[in-house]
């Protein structure tokens, strides 16, 4: 107590001499301190920093000030009031900018925060070191002040950095996605798949696709992303039900297919493969292309499925549409045989009589009348429908040898 009150006559007395000043402060500083009289301790501080001959020593005291302040007396308020002397003094000061943060961050002031941050990253001239600081900064505008926009300017800055930037890259997209820039999304999406690899890669390509297709409306591009996917992965269940969902889209149906093809044949996956061929007929007005996936259905059932009924439906619906191919005997061969293994004349017969009167080929459609009428007589027991066809071959060709000795 003598000493303090004999130094603090001393500072009251004497305030002309610097030396003294500077002597009598710093020891009643310690005094103080030791002693927990920290209200007493700051007012000294504070004192002492009016009568600083330089800025740095101005500084010096005002952080010490300011770290009595914050944690010997607990009050926030008056030790950033301190911290904002010594940036007065030196706006790069960066304890000072680093104490504020801590200060702010606690207070759940994050504008002010934000302001700390920034200004710190700004100083920062290691590139791993101001990456670290923009990344806090972008985070702190995305989870404290809901700024997508402002996070994700602190992330491109990242980019521009000599650092790694795919965990970047990986936070932009998340970003991009959340802001709904989906343009920002798909090339930040690009941009990992030139350094991604395997499932990784894929899965990449897998969402770039269907931000094309759902929310750019770029169905062709979207297509070959995933043509890019099951390049990779063959099995990859999401490519595939998006590429054969193309199959519906006539301008990209053939591109679809042609994909998919392959990949359910190599998997042995015939149940898809008739599926997607069954789709490729639909809406389709080409004949022949119809016909032939009609026929390949009937193939696959036959061989792979051992099913013969689903293959003679197949052939059914084929030699419909077939009437103008050259390949329609053939085909009317195939269906013969299948009606036969499946106890099916009777079909048969029906399928002959809706075709034969539209066949071209007159030849194929007298081959078409006598087994009508063979058949009926033969297996049906329906002499009048027998009748009826051998009559209508003798009105096309009235010497037909076959005819007239079936009906005498």
């Amino acid at each position: 107590e003598t000493a303090i009150d004999t130094l603090s006559r001393l500072l009251a007395l004497d305030s002309s001499e610097p030396e003294m000043i500077r002597y009598a402060s710093g020891a009643l500083d310690v005094l103080y301190g030791s002693s927990s009289q920290f209200a007493k301790q700051v007012e000294v501080l504070r004192r002492a920093s009016e009568w600083a001959e330089s800025s740095e020593e101005r500084k010096g005291l005002l952080s010490r000030m300011a770290e009595v302040e914050e944690v010997a007396l607990e009050d926030q308020d008056a030790a950033l009031r301190s911290w904002d002397l010594v940036l007065a003094e030196d706006p790069q000061d960066g304890p000072a900018l680093a104490a504020c943060e801590r200060l702010y961050e606690s207070r759940g002031q994050y504008r002010e925060m934000a302001d700390m941050v920034r200004r710190r990253v700004d100083l920062m001239a290691d590139p791993q070191e101001r990456a670290q600081g923009l990344q806090k900064l972008a985070s702190l505008h995305e989870q404290r002040l809901q700024e997508g926009s402002a996070a994700i300017d602190c992330l491109l800055e990242v980019l521009d950095l000599p650092v790694d930037g795919v965990p970047v890259l990986e936070k932009l997209s998340a970003l991009y996605r959340s802001e709904g820039r989906y343009d920002d999304l798909l090339d930040s999406l690009e941009r990992r798949v030139q350094t991604a690899a395997g499932a990784e890669r894929a899965e990449l390509l897998f969402e770039a696709g269907v931000v094309l297709a759902e929310e750019l409306s770029r169905p062709a591009d979207a297509l070959e992303h995933f043509s890019d996917v099951v390049r990779i992965d063959s099995d990859h269940s999401g490519a595939r039900k998006r590429l054969l969902g193309f199959v519906s889209d006539r301008d990209l149906r053939l591109r679809a297919a042609e994909i998919l093809d392959p990949l359910y044949e190599a998997g042995g996956a015939y149940d898809a493969l008739i599926e997607l061929l069954e789709l490729l007929c639909e809406d389709n007005d080409d004949g022949a292309a119809v016909m032939g996936n009609l026929r390949r259905i009937a193939s696959l059932r036959e061989a792979h499925l051992s099913d013969s009924a689903g293959a003679f439906e197949a052939l059914k619906k084929a030699v419909r549409v077939g009437l103008a191919e050259p390949e329609l005997p053939e085909l009317l061969s195939d269906l013969q045989r299948l009606a036969a293994e499946n106890d099916a004349l009777n079909v048969l017969v029906g399928v002959y009589r809706e075709i034969a009167p539209d066949v071209f080929d007159g030849d194929l459609q007298r081959r078409l009348y006598l087994d009508i009428a063979d058949l009926s007589r033969a297996v049906l027991q329906d002499d009048t429908t027998s009748l009826q066809y051998y009559r209508l071959l003798l009105d096309a060709q009235p010497y037909d040898k076959r005819a007239l000795a079936a009906l005498e």
